[in-house]
């Protein structure tokens, strides 16, 4: 049953790279902005992640993990399709209003990912400090299974 928790979630990290891979492309051969202008749109798009995260936590708590992360990625890709389907010249108000909705989307959606982790207690884990690594005991990973189940992310 480990393969349920750490596919989906190693999906969303994926996801999440291949946007900065392409937001980074988008700004540096689409739009020809400079280092310092795709710094900026960077910083744009991160600045309201680290400010909403706090309420993406609150809505997730008030709507549930499941809604709030169908809810924002759903939000999401119509804001990346609806910009995608504006123009085809690059718009510097329009890019920036992409930036900063789609880091309030990230968000609200990313503590929904990470809701289950507050729940694990020391004997859920190890850590290796020499290798660098955490990893779940099978009592905690018996934990996250029984959350996801509970939370309706898992079926099984």
């Amino acid at each position: 049953m480990r393969k349920p928790f750490f596919a989906s979630y190693w999906f969303w990290h994926c996801g999440e790279g291949f946007q900065t891979i392409l937001f980074t492309w988008y700004m540096a051969f689409h739009a020809r902005l400079s280092a310092t202008e795709i710094g900026f749109y960077q910083s744009l798009q991160l600045f309201p992640f680290l400010l909403f995260t706090i309420l993406g936590g609150s809505v997730t708590d008030r709507i549930g993990a499941r809604t709030s992360f169908t809810a924002a990625t759903g939000l999401f890709a119509l804001v990346l399709a609806g910009y995608g389907l504006t123009t085809g010249t690059f718009s510097p108000w329009l890019f920036g209003a992409y930036c900063l909705v789609s880091g309030i989307l990230s968000a609200v959606s990313n503590p929904a990912i990470d809701t289950f982790i507050p729940h694990l207690d020391e004997t859920d884990y190890e850590v290796d400090e020499k290798q660098r690594t955490v990893a779940l005991t099978e009592g905690g990973m018996e934990k996250i299974e029984t959350l996801l189940r509970d939370a309706g992310q898992l079926k099984g």
